[in-house]
């Protein structure tokens, strides 16, 4: 009938193999008439297909195996990140907390009472700080430098009474170096080192610079080393740079020149 449509449609045939049949009668009657077929299959869509599904459960499990692994290191980097800040506190608390350094410390003491007695209160006012700040970043992972200067300066104080104008800190830090963080009780491991492998006397005074350069920061010293090395395991400079590796990809920068030894930590920005 040329009145009606001769297109059939059918939207929603699942995916399968069909067999259209038609028959068709000028006369209404469908008795004799011929069918007609035609052979046709609906495909799936890819993503109900078998490779796919195989290839996506492989992808989603090697997924999960990544995330698995990644955590994993994550948990690892952490836990030796808390070792390094362990031993580190241990060994910084030996090195201070040992009869060799209290010797030192009380008898400085005594002979500033002797001497002046407002100065010797300065000086236990600044032992006391130093030992309090010393334990409060026991478990901190990273301090501003403007905290680890602090303690730096208290420590200064009490080895200055000891050497006189002997020996000589300088500092050059703006505030945005101030302003950023670097692991607790690193310089004081390196000003001590400066301190521990030199000679400090009226013909050949100890400088220590502090200053930043391209995002370091450098603790540096003129050399005149002693004639005799005290027994060292290298713990301080090892541990700083193991405590770094698991931080940044920067490395810890050491200079060995001729007239001065630098060492340079980078400095972490504080987001």
């Amino acid at each position: 009938n040329p009145g009606k449509s001769q297109i059939s449609t059918y939207p929603k045939l699942p995916p399968g193999a069909y067999v259209f049949k038609v028959r068709s009668s000028a006369t209404g009657d469908f008795h004799n008439a011929k069918v007609a077929s035609l052979e046709f299959t609906i495909s799936a869509p890819f993503w109900q297909k078998a490779w796919f599904i195989a290839i996506s459960l492989l992808v989603g499990f090697l997924g999960i195996i990544a995330i698995m692994r990644f955590r994993e290191n994550r948990l690892r980097s952490a836990e030796r990140l808390k070792k390094e800040l362990i031993n580190t506190q241990l060994e910084t608390l030996k090195s201070q907390v040992n009869p060799h350094f209290l010797f030192n410390s009380f008898n400085t003491l005594i002979g500033i009472i002797e001497d002046d007695r407002e100065v010797a209160v300065d000086y236990v006012e600044n032992l006391s700080d130093f030992f309090r700040a010393t334990l409060e970043y026991r478990d901190k992972q990273l301090v501003t430098v403007e905290q680890e200067l602090s303690l730096i300066n208290h420590y200064f104080f009490l080895q200055q009474k000891r050497y006189g104008d002997h020996l000589i800190l300088k500092t050059d830090l703006d505030q945005d170096a101030l302003k950023s963080l670097i692991p607790p009780l690193i310089l004081q491991v390196l000003v001590e080192n400066c301190i521990k492998h030199n000679i400090i006397s009226k013909d050949k005074p100890l400088t220590i610079d502090l200053y930043t350069k391209e995002q370091y920061l450098f603790v540096s010293n003129n050399k005149q080393p002693k004639p005799y090395k005290k027994a060292s395991t290298g713990f301080g400079l090892n541990n700083i740079i193991n405590r770094y590796k698991l931080l940044t990809k920067e490395p810890v920068i050491m200079d060995n020149e001729e007239a001065n030894y630098s060492v340079g930590v980078p400095l972490i920005k504080n987001v």
